[in-house]
C-alpha cells in the first residue's frame, strides 16, 4: 500500500503543465476515457497533457519510437509484439479528428509494475476545478495485502479526454 503512495505521490509530482489563469471555482467537465490498457509501452510514471494536434503527434512519435536516428521501435527493444501498438493506433485517430477547440487529452502512465494487481481506474464521467487545480476522480490500484498475483510486469495507463480548454497546470485526485 506504501508503494501506490508514493506512486499517486510520484505521479502528481510530475504533472506540471501550462500555467493559466484561476478557474471559477467548482466548476465541472466532462472527462471521458480513450483508452484504457495494462499494457503500454510507457515504462516510467508520467502524465501528459496533449492540448494541440502538434503535441498529440509528438507524443504519438515518442510512442511509436520514430521520433529520429538511433531510436528503434519499442518492439525491437522488449521483443515480441509491440504493447503500444494499440495506443498508437488510437493516436493515429485522434490525430485526424480530435477537435483541440473544445478538448484537451491526459495521458496517465503508471510505469512498469510488477503484476496485474497494480492499474489506474476512474469513477465518474467528470471532473471539478477547483482552486485553479483540475480535480480528476483517478485512482491507482494496488493488490490487497498477502493475495496472490501473477507474476508479469504491466505497465497501465488511461487516455482521458477533458471538455475543456482552460490551460490545465495541475491534476489532482478528487477528495
Amino acid at each position: 500500500m506504501k508503494r501506490a503512495g508514493l506512486d499517486l505521490c510520484w505521479l502528481l509530482a510530475l504533472i506540471v503543465g501550462v500555467a493559466g489563469c484561476a478557474a471559477p471555482e467548482s466548476r465541472t467537465v466532462a472527462v471521458e476515457v480513450v483508452f484504457d490498457s495494462s499494457h503500454c509501452p510507457l515504462q516510467h510514471p508520467q502524465v501528459t497533457v496533449i492540448d494541440s494536434r502538434e503535441q498529440l503527434r509528438q507524443t504519438r512519435e515518442a510512442i511509436a519510437g520514430d521520433t529520429g536516428p538511433g531510436n528503434r521501435p519499442l518492439s525491437n527493444r522488449i521483443g515480441g509484439s509491440d504493447p503500444g501498438d494499440s495506443l498508437t493506433r488510437v493516436l493515429d485517430r485522434l490525430l485526424e479528428r480530435q477537435d483541440f477547440d473544445s478538448s484537451q487529452l491526459i495521458l496517465f502512465a503508471r510505469g512498469q509494475q510488477p503484476n496485474p494487481g497494480y492499474g489506474l481506474r476512474i469513477d465518474g464521467r467528470s471532473a471539478r476545478w477547483r482552486d485553479a487545480h483540475l480535480q480528476l476522480p483517478l485512482y491507482l490500484s494496488a493488490p490487497a495485502p498477502d493475495t496472490v498475483q501473477a507474476q508479469m510486469t504491466v505497465s497501465p495507463c488511461m487516455l482521458l479526454s477533458v471538455a475543456t480548454r482552460q490551460p490545465i497546470h495541475a491534476v489532482t485526485p478528487e477528495p
